[in-house]
């Protein structure tokens, strides 16, 4: 009967992309016939068999430009009466979705040879219904049939369809087929499973036959989007993750969790144990995040908890730089309220390190109210380099005068390194101005390393700043030659 036929087709149409297509025509009076003395029923029956095959719940189209039509659902005999009869006469049942699926492969990715996005994307329909009808197996041969610059897209596709339902089942399948799509099919459906269940996909890589650098790979990826997405779960089932991983998942969530709350974030801090850089780092950003909310209560904890003794200097000096990006005035007269504590150099450092990098005329205002000393050498080294990298070199020297004649000497020679490092075509225009012939030398052995890295200078000037160097830059521009690739000579 011609109703058994539909029935038949209802389960295709409703479980692929296609069947909207070859239902539309089904609903405006088209029906099927499988013998020649079938009785043909009419277009209320086919009506009726579609609502109960659910084939007008599909919601989704395919552009022309995917090529995704009904030659690739109907057999290749089937032909079309005029729309008043409201009938058609089909001789072969809807192709499978194997054969709609090489059909299109052989018209439009082989004998083309230009493929667009919509073409990927019909691929992607069409691989996914492939293994919606017949399995996981079918993925193998939708592998082999494609390009390498389809495979990716097309399966990465595919997996993660699978791993919506099943994401053990997309791992085996991505690692069966690796070396079509080496390790980023992996990594894709592993990342997935990641955010909806990052113990079970931990445990399950560790199983697998995998080679150190993949499997520690994975590892990391699985424990970093684990801290992002759910930093307190991850706190409270650390020591689920594998030992190497542990504090570094503490790391990263304790930092995620001091966006939302960095006084929370704090309390975790002693969990980070005999690994002082993880340590740092998480409380470096319970520190900003801290910041960002009350200056007071962030310097507080630095300078109150056991938890961050080793590194408690670094950790005032991140906060008040911090602060300097939003008030300057106010992080400068706060380091200016700390002690300054033996073999170390004042706060005010930093603060006037990042002025310099947003405004050099606001970190110049400051230089005089730096305190003594190691202090301000530091602060003067820190202005004057900026100025050099700006390419003043003549507003940076004029500093010096403010400096004694031991600290002169060193500040000078930081100076000229930044100036000709960061300007090396400057260099020859300026150079005769530096009074001192080993300040002329290491401008020109600076600017000429630079040079050549960047390939700014011609063979003329980098031979012309070769005759400001002293036999000591000679030296060592031989050695500077032999690390260099593609020597401009």
């Amino acid at each position: 009967m011609v109703t058994t036929n539909i029935q038949r087709a209802g389960p295709f149409l409703a479980g692929t992309l296609f069947g909207l297509l070859l239902a539309s025509l089904l609903f405006v009076g088209y029906i099927f016939v499988t013998a020649k003395d079938q009785d043909i029923h009419s277009a209320n029956t086919v009506r009726d068999d579609q609502t109960a095959t659910g084939v007008n719940s599909t919601s989704r189209q395919i552009s022309s430009e995917q090529g995704v039509g009904e030659k690739y659902l109907e057999g290749p005999n089937s032909q079309q009466v005029p729309e008043t009869e409201s009938k058609s006469i089909i001789n072969d049942a809807p192709l499978d979705a194997a054969t709609a699926w090489h059909n299109y492969i052989k018209e439009h990715v082989r004998n083309t040879g230009t493929i667009s996005d919509g073409h990927v994307e019909a691929l992607q329909h069409l691989a996914t219904n492939w293994v919606e009808q017949e399995g996981i197996d079918a993925i193998q041969s939708i592998s082999t049939s494609l390009e390498a610059d389809l495979r990716l897209p097309v399966l990465d596709h595919v997996l993660i369809n699978v791993a919506k339902n099943n994401p053990q089942l997309a791992l085996d399948s991505a690692l069966g087929i690796r070396q079509a799509g080496g390790n980023r099919l992996v990594e894709e459906v592993v990342f997935y499973w990641a955010g909806v269940d990052p113990k079970s996909v931990l445990f399950r890589v560790a199983q697998v036959s995998l080679d150190q650098d993949t499997l520690e790979g994975l590892q990391h990826s699985i424990v970093t989007k684990w801290a992002y997405q759910s930093p307190e779960t991850l706190i409270k089932d650390y020591e689920q993750i594998p030992d190497d991983l542990r504090m570094y998942g503490l790391e990263v969530a304790i930092g995620a969790m001091a966006s939302d709350s960095p006084e929370s974030a704090s309390q975790y801090l002693n969990l980070i144990r005999d690994d002082i850089g993880n340590k740092r780092a998480a409380a470096r950003e319970i520190a900003n995040q801290w910041v960002k909310r009350n200056v007071s209560d962030a310097f507080q904890w630095v300078r109150t908890s056991r938890d961050v003794e080793e590194f408690r200097s670094g950790l005032e000096a991140d906060i008040l730089r911090s602060l300097a990006r939003m008030d300057t005035p106010t992080a400068f007269n706060m380091a200016l309220e700390q002690p300054i504590k033996e073999s170390e150099i004042g706060l005010e450092v930093s603060v006037i390190l990042e002025a310099a990098r947003a405004d050099i005329t606001e970190a110049l205002g400051l230089l005089d109210k730096v305190r003594p000393g190691a202090t301000k050498v530091a602060a003067y080294n820190v202005v004057g380099t900026e100025l050099a990298r700006e390419g003043n070199l003549d507003g940076a020297l004029s500093l010096a005068t403010q400096l004694s004649e031991t600290d002169r000497a060193n500040f000078e020679s930081l100076v000229v390194y930044r100036w000709s490092n960061a300007n090396p075509v400057l260099v020859l225009d300026k150079i005769e101005q530096l009074a001192a012939e080993s300040l002329r030398s290491r401008a020109a052995l600076t600017a000429w390393t630079s040079g050549q890295i960047r390939r700014e200078l011609s063979k003329e000037q980098l031979d012309k700043l070769k005759s400001y160097m002293n036999q000591e830059s000679l030296d060592s521009l031989e050695e500077i030659r032999l690390t260099l690739p593609n020597v401009v000579e």
